[in-house]
């Protein structure tokens, strides 16, 4: 179904709740680091984004970009992995449209989440939108999976539903300590700065896509 609704998918991301999630995501990280609770290494390095769709991941940070370049933060592009193919292909061919540099365009890679195709400790930070998505049975060989890639003391981003105690027991018993935990919804504060990168409109249709959204976790 991600193959064939792919097109699509991409024409109305920057309406849907995961993207929000993505946005809301970037500006916690980049307050953890500006409060100097992580490094700034974890945003100047590339990153794996798991279940990235048409690289909603790369496409959210992009807006944040000048944001960083104040910060003297240099953000690499990061790595795009989804096992649909066509969700990578539409990406390519939208970013080539408007004219992105290759060079600042992600990797692209189609791959299972379950089965990743990199060497143990390649990526310092790894994002994974969608783990609502996955199978409950699952999930263990996921996060395993996304667990043996990330360097010692990386950082995973959990982007979910819902988050359960029973679950972060388990992810502490795999070595993972949550740094922090937050609800999906912005405060006020928040809303206006998005407002300053996205404009009143854009920021009201994102927003409203907000409420219930979940949590999104960095362990």
């Amino acid at each position: 179904i991600w193959n064939d609704i792919a097109p699509e998918y991409l024409d109305e991301m920057y309406n849907l709740s995961p993207f929000y999630r993505r946005l809301v995501h970037n500006i916690l990280l980049i307050r953890l680091i500006t409060r100097k609770e992580l490094p700034r290494a974890f945003l100047e390095e590339r990153a794996l984004h798991l279940a990235s769709g048409p690289d909603m991941d790369e496409r959210s940070w992009r807006l944040f970009d000048l944001l960083l370049e104040k910060l003297n933060i240099t953000r690499p592009p990061g790595v795009s992995l989804d096992r649909a193919f066509n969700m990578l292909r539409v990406s390519q061919e939208k970013d080539q449209e408007e004219g992105i540099p290759a060079e600042r365009q992600p990797e692209r890679v189609q791959a299972d989440l379950l089965q990743l195709p990199f060497a143990n400790k390649s990526f310092k930070r790894v994002e994974q939108g969608s783990l609502h998505l996955i199978p409950l049975t699952l999930r263990p060989q996921a996060i395993r999976e996304a667990n043996r890639v990330l360097e010692p003391n990386g950082v995973l981003s959990l982007l979910t539903n819902h988050l359960s105690k029973a679950f972060i027991q388990s992810m502490k018993a795999m070595g993972f300590e949550l740094i922090e935990q937050f609800p999906s919804d912005l405060t006020q504060d928040e809303v206006n700065s998005l407002k300053a990168f996205l404009g009143d409109e854009a920021t009201k249709r994102l927003t409203s896509k907000s409420k219930g959204n979940g949590v999104i976790a960095f362990f």
